[in-house]
């Protein structure tokens, strides 16, 4: 089933993907989510322009080598490279290219998505990592920590030492701390445990 002409467009218009069509390297359409992301207020103050002043020059020796397999006739996987808005600032995108057209030097469709949240996620999350790393090197204390949705356990070497184990000596699963505790204990650790799962926000107890 093919969509009528205006359906399309506005299909088109409503993406919140930025969508191009580049023929020989000048930009003859976006829509206005790529009008957005390049930091221009309608689609008219890009086109025409061509589209190596859009990329970042960072950016231009992996687009240059992704036309050249397009030209071919060769699939290019999804790319994260980045964009020059027009107040000079740089914009991280994810970029997937199909050739739609192989004449006149081709008609090339590009699909910008705006990855610029998603990385400060995962910068802030590197950097809490790093800070816990830190923390477990310095603590003179045992330290462990316990991701109840990852199930991923990580125990610092001095909780090992306090135990009298080599840093090598013990595993990062739940099932080497359930095998060092002491069978009296275990009924009451895993009520803890529970408790911790339904909302309870502290944990704390004492084991052998």
């Amino acid at each position: 089933m093919s969509l009528p002409a205006d359906q399309y467009r506005r299909l088109v218009d409503s993406s919140p993907d930025g969508i191009l069509l580049v023929r020989n390297s000048r930009i003859e359409f976006l829509n206005p989510a790529a009008a957005r992301l390049i930091g221009a207020s309608q689609p008219a103050q890009i086109l025409g322009r061509s589209a190596w002043d859009v990329f970042h020059v960072d950016s231009h020796p992996v687009i240059r080598q992704r036309l050249e397999h397009l030209l071919r006739g060769e699939l290019v996987p999804p790319v994260e490279e980045k964009i020059l808005r027009l107040d000079g600032s740089v914009a991280h995108v994810e970029v997937n290219s199909t050739l739609l057209d192989e004449r006149d030097g081709g008609t090339i469709q590009v699909i910008l998505r705006d990855i610029g949240e998603r990385q400060r996620r995962e910068s802030a999350l590197r950097e809490s990592e790093e800070r816990l790393v830190l923390a477990f090197v310095g603590a003179q204390e045992g330290v462990w920590e316990w991701n109840l949705e990852t199930g991923a356990v990580v125990y610092s070497a001095r909780w090992k030492q306090m135990r009298g184990y080599a840093d090598h000596e013990i595993p990062a699963t739940v099932e080497a701390w359930e095998q060092l505790l002491h069978p009296d204990d275990r009924s009451r650790a895993n009520a803890l445990n529970e408790a911790v799962h339904r909302g309870r926000p502290t944990y704390e107890g004492e084991f052998r």
